[in-house]
């Protein structure tokens, strides 16, 4: 998903390859038709449309939409895991504990999973092993065993997803962060550099839903004014990437 956000396209984070999410969808449908005890989740619906793709499980689905895994593929899984952590990074695993951190783990491990070519059936039983704490323990109670056994509250990737959407994607906090965006402007004895990672931040816990011409706009916006004027004075407007020298932290 990241910065789009046109109900067209959706991308497995930044930098991400781009993949229709009307095709994900509709192919996630023929998959699990032939797969009756899987099913999509219904779709959670916020009061704020502004919000409706980041909060769709849909916007996380993967590109290789095979649904199928069993315990005769579970061999192949650690390996998977070590090629996926390449990208999504070592120690990056959520806790569940930061606020609104829901979607940029969800977004790392698309980018991460489209990367190595993940598919759903396998991303089921992956997606926990990039969680620790309680809610790694939380999420192997409530997704089916390899090995067999009873049903459990969720089978198939999207509905693990919606699951931590619904637990976690609270909309109020979500628009509450949407505001610390619109309002951040850089403070006494902070750099230029420091405010624009500061401002990448709070972009990336509203879930990347500002486009980067956004981004840098906000940017311009929250600059002293003395900033601003030498900037345009010396011509320097390009900071679509950041001032000199930032680094992106989903990129760092």
């Amino acid at each position: 998903m990241s910065s789009s956000s046109s109900y067209g396209e959706y991308s497995g984070g930044d930098g991400g390859r781009y993949v229709p999410r009307r095709a994900v969808e509709r192919a996630l449908g023929r998959e699990l038709e032939g797969a009756p005890h899987r099913r999509l989740s219904e779709k959670i619906v916020p009061a704020d449309d502004r919000y409706a793709v980041i909060m769709n499980c849909v916007s996380y689905a993967l590109a290789n939409t095979d649904v199928r895994y069993d315990r005769t593929m579970a061999h192949g899984l650690g390996r998977l895991r070590k090629d996926v952590s390449v990208t999504f990074g070592r120690d990056a695993e959520w806790d569940g504990t930061q606020a609104l951190g829901v979607f940029e783990f969800l977004n790392r491990f698309v980018k991460a999973g489209n990367d190595n070519d993940v598919s759903e059936g396998r991303a089921l039983y992956l997606l926990p092993e990039f969680t620790n704490g309680d809610l790694k323990r939380e999420l192997y109670t409530i997704i089916p065993s390899l090995q067999g056994g009873r049903s459990r509250e969720v089978s198939s990737n999207m509905e693990l997803v919606n699951w931590l959407l619904r637990k976690y994607a609270d909309e109020q906090s979500l628009s509450d962060q949407d505001a610390l965006f619109h309002g951040a402007s850089q403070e006494e004895g902070e750099t230029e550099n420091d405010f624009y990672v500061r401002l990448r931040g709070l972009r990336r816990l509203c879930g990347c839903i500002h486009t980067e011409g956004k981004m840098k706009s906000r940017y311009m916006q929250g600059l002293g004014w003395k900033i601003r004027v030498d900037v345009r004075e010396h011509n320097t407007g390009n900071y679509a990437d950041g001032p000199p020298g930032a680094i992106c932290p989903e990129e760092g």
